[in-house]
């Protein structure tokens, strides 16, 4: 049962790695005014997200947060759900 949790915290850590990439990403391609490939690294972050099972909320809030300039009906909505 504890290689499970291992695995699990293992795949958190990657997502959350990739979490501070996608920003760093997003931050300087909003001042770059590319806005097209700032979506690109949020749609590369959502699709490993959607491969987990589970999520840590942490992560959701921040990845909310990355997306709600280009989204923030979509975010807003999310973040009440």
């Amino acid at each position: 049962m504890q290689s499970a949790k291992l695995k699990v915290a293992v795949k958190s850590l990657m997502l959350e790695k990739l979490l501070h990439k996608t920003i760093k990403k997003v931050s300087e391609d909003i001042e770059a005014m590319k806005f097209n490939t700032a979506i690109s690294a949020l749609m590369i972050l959502n699709n490993e997200m959607e491969k987990e099972k589970e999520i840590a909320g942490d992560i959701f809030e921040k990845f909310l947060l990355i997306l709600s300039p280009f989204a923030p009906h979509l975010a807003e909505e999310l973040c009440k759900g």
